[in-house]
C-alpha cells in the first residue's frame, strides 16, 4: 500500500458515506480527459522551453462556464484581498484554486469529493509550482459541519487559529448535492467562515413562469422541469435537485447567512453552452485525436445536453452570494 502524501488529505465520515450525491458520474470528469490535454500540451514543448505556468493550462483546467472571467467576477463581488484564505468547494481538478493562488496570492483549500480527481489536481498544482499555496483535501464538505476548531486548523492548513476562512467559492458543484443534504452543506460552509466572511456560488435554479428573473417584490410560480429535462439532469449531469429561488434563499437564511443575493445569469450561460457545444463539434478531428472517439462522443453528448437544457427554458443559472454576520458567535 502506497504511503499517502502529506499534502493530500482524505476525510472519511458517516456523512460522506451516506451522501446520496457522493458518486459523480459525468463525462467532463471521466476517462483521463485532463491527462490527455496535458500530454497534448507537453508534446509541443522542448527541454529549452520555460517550465509550465498556471496560464498554460487555464484553457482546460477550469470546469465551469466562462473560465477565469468567472473568478475575476468572484474576486470583485466578494472583495477578495491578496493573501485572503479561501475554500473552493467541489474544486475538481483545481483550476479555480490555482487561479486564485496565482493571480491574487490567495491561500486556498481545495475540497473535492472524488479522490482520483483530487489527487490529479494536487499533481497539477505541483507541476505549476503552486502546491505551497494550496491544500488539496479529499472530502465531502459536510465533513466540516460541527468539526472542532483544532481539527479545522489541522486539516485545512490555511485557516486562522480558530479554524476559519475569509471566503468560500463553489462553481457548478453544489448542484450535485441531494436536496436533503444541502442545508447541512451550507451549515458546514457557515462553520468554516470567519464572522463577516462571504461566499460566492454558481449553481442551477428553477426559473419562473416567464423564464426570467422576477422583479423585486413580484411573486411568480416556478415551472416544474419536464420529465425529459429531469432525466437529462440526473443521468448526464448528476444533478438530483434543482431548487427555486425561494428555496435557495430559505436554505441559506436557515443556515445562518445574511445578505443573500441571487443574480440570474441564465442568458449568459445558455449562450456559452450553445457556443461550446458547437465549437466542440467544429473541432471534432482534434478532440478525437487527443481523447479518442469514445470520449469525444461522451463529451459531445454532455455539452449538447447542457445546451439543450438551457434552451428549453426551465433550467436557470444563478450567482448566489451571502455573508456570515460580522457579529456571529464563534
Amino acid at each position: 500500500m502506497s504511503k499517502k502524501r502529506p499534502s493530500q488529505l482524505e476525510l472519511k465520515s458517516p456523512a460522506a458515506k451516506s451522501l446520496k450525491s457522493a458518486q459523480i458520474d459525468m463525462a467532463i470528469y471521466g476517462g483521463g480527459r485532463i491527462g490527455n490535454e496535458l500530454r497534448e500540451l507537453m508534446k509541443h514543448r522542448t527541454a529549452a522551453d520555460a517550465p509550465l505556468t498556471p496560464p498554460d493550462i487555464f484553457a482546460f483546467d477550469q470546469m465551469h462556464y466562462h473560465g477565469t472571467k468567472s473568478l475575476d467576477d468572484a474576486i470583485q463581488h466578494l472583495g477578495i484581498e491578496p493573501g485572503a484564505t479561501v475554500m473552493d468547494v467541489g474544486s475538481g481538478y483545481g483550476g479555480p484554486a490555482r487561479y486564485l493562488a496565482w493571480k491574487h496570492g490567495c491561500k486556498v483549500v481545495a475540497v473535492e469529493l472524488q479522490g482520483d480527481v483530487s489527487r490529479q489536481a494536487e499533481e497539477i498544482s505541483k507541476l505549476v509550482k503552486l502546491d505551497a499555496k494550496l491544500t488539496h483535501v479529499t472530502a465531502n464538505v459536510i465533513d466540516f459541519h460541527g468539526m472542532s476548531a483544532e481539527d479545522k486548523v489541522s486539516k485545512l492548513k490555511v485557516c486562522n487559529e480558530l479554524g476559519q476562512l475569509d471566503h468560500m467559492i463553489s462553481l457548478l458543484a453544489i448542484l450535485h448535492i441531494a436536496e436533503e443534504d444541502r442545508l447541512a452543506a451550507y451549515q458546514a460552509v457557515y462553520g468554516v467562515l470567519r464572522p463577516g466572511g462571504s461566499m460566492y456560488v454558481e449553481d442551477f435554479y428553477l426559473r419562473d413562469a416567464e423564464g426570467e428573473e422576477a422583479k423585486e417584490g413580484e411573486r411568480r410560480a416556478a415551472v416544474p422541469l419536464t420529465v425529459g429535462d429531469s432525466k437529462m439532469l440526473s443521468t448526464e449531469i448528476a444533478c438530483p435537485h434543482v431548487p427555486t429561488r425561494a428555496e435557495y434563499t430559505h436554505t441559506l437564511l436557515k443556515a445562518g447567512f445574511t445578505e443573500v443575493a441571487i443574480r440570474d445569469v441564465s442568458e449568459s450561460w445558455g449562450t456559452y453552452t450553445a457556443e461550446r457545444a458547437q465549437q466542440f463539434l467544429v473541432n471534432r478531428e482534434r478532440h478525437v485525436r487527443v481523447h479518442g472517439e469514445e470520449m469525444y462522443q461522451s463529451l459531445q453528448r454532455f455539452y449538447d445536453t447542457m445546451a439543450t437544457l438551457y434552451r428549453n427554458g426551465r433550467l436557470g443559472g444563478a450567482v448566489i452570494t451571502a455573508t456570515k454576520p460580522p457579529d456571529a458567535v464563534v
